[in-house]
């Protein structure tokens, strides 16, 4: 399903539809005070979506309960990758369940470069209660602009993905 969907928004981007393009650097998004407007949810035909947290210390995040588990959301952003030479993105995440002994879900970090899926450039799978930081070099992907997609896959029931403090920096 994320490859047709994501092929037509790979489409509007080249159409320039409705796409703000994080093209500026160092970017930050701690999806607070409307910080996301580059990121975008994609219709999976599941209504199964990122959602924003209502606390003091903003994020998003899936959750599972009894009726969704084995659903999964994206989470989209172009990134302007073709005036720098090398790139990165950190990110904050956690991933919990109530059910300890069972594997929650998936968080996993895929990219589209030059109109082709690279699945799986990270995945976590394990509980992580506490936020856990992670660094991803972009560089080979630079000269071209890209499509990072974070997908929420939700297993068992009673679960939930984080995602929080989104950093890109390039040169």
């Amino acid at each position: 399903m994320k490859k047709v969907i994501s092929s037509l928004i790979a489409l509007f981007m080249l159409l320039n539809i409705n796409c703000q393009v994080i093209d500026y650097f160092p970017y930050l998004c701690k999806f607070d005070n409307n910080s996301n407007d580059n990121w975008f949810n994609i219709e999976n035909g599941e209504n199964f979506y990122w959602l924003t947290s209502s606390d003091s210390d903003s994020h998003v995040f899936v959750t599972s309960l009894s009726d969704t588990s084995g659903r999964q959301a994206f989470l989209e952003a172009e990134v302007d990758l073709r005036s720098v030479k090398k790139a990165e993105i950190v990110f904050i995440y956690k991933i919990q369940t109530l059910t300890p002994s069972v594997e929650p879900g998936v968080l996993q970090l895929d990219l589209n470069y030059k109109g082709k899926w690279i699945y799986d450039l990270w995945h976590k799978h394990s509980s992580d209660l506490e936020w856990k930081k992670q660094k991803i070099d972009l560089s080979e992907y630079c000269g071209e602009s890209v499509l990072l997609s974070f997908t929420g896959y939700l297993k068992t029931a009673w679960s939930e993905i984080c995602l929080d403090n989104i950093l890109i920096t390039a040169k």
